[in-house]
């Protein structure tokens, strides 16, 4: 079921590593939740696009036709006063989702969850 649904901007792309694979991190935001993605270069399709629509899901989901589907596992969940922090693993690769707090009961440690990526209103850079 998509739990969580909105569209982000994308505010920094940078870049680890010195040789292959290099290791891009994406750090997306609104205004009520940020999500940095963790992404090898051949899932990194936002070139040109300066907004993304993202689908929050607490299962796994078929890849539509769509941008990028990140399937992973919950390994960690920090909770606050009015957000929480979802840890997500997949590939070896880390993805960390803030969201509102009143989401917080739909996602659980050990469990999947697969976020989906769609292109938003396209920009050229």
């Amino acid at each position: 079921m998509i739990i969580y649904k909105n569209l982000f901007m994308i505010r920094d792309v940078s870049i680890k590593g010195l040789l292959f694979p290099k290791i891009y991190t994406v750090h997306l935001s609104n205004n009520e939740s940020m999500i940095s993605l963790m992404m090898h270069r051949s899932q990194l399709y936002v070139e040109g696009v300066t907004c993304l629509e993202i689908l929050i899901s607490n299962h796994y989901e078929e890849t539509p036709q769509g941008l990028l589907t990140l399937n992973g596992k919950i390994y960690k969940i920090d909770e606050y006063e009015e957000a929480f922090q979802i840890f997500v693993l997949y590939y070896g690769l880390e993805t960390i989702i803030t969201l509102p707090i009143k989401f917080r009961s739909a996602f659980e440690v050990r469990k999947p969850v697969s976020i989906l990526l769609f292109k938003g209103e396209e920009v050229k850079l």
